[in-house]
């Protein structure tokens, strides 16, 4: 907390015993976000895209549609 590090952004290992009476537990910084995360987060992304896009589809304006093709 002091260092403005965000305690998501940590990892917690087991608790292992040390010497004498006390334990000891490892913690790691994770940097990024893990890559299910990532791949839920593209998913739901291409997801809202297809909904947005089947609620309006494209348009086409009138000159194009009645241009001699």
């Amino acid at each position: 907390m002091k260092r403005g590090v965000s305690l998501k952004n940590l990892t917690y290992e087991k608790v292992e015993q040390a010497t004498g009476q006390s334990v000891r537990q490892k913690i790691k910084l994770q940097q990024g976000i893990p890559s299910e995360k990532a791949k839920e987060i593209v998913r739901l992304v291409k997801d809202s895209k297809k909904k947005a896009q089947a609620k309006h589809p494209r348009r086409y304006s009138q000159s194009i549609q009645q241009r001699p093709g």
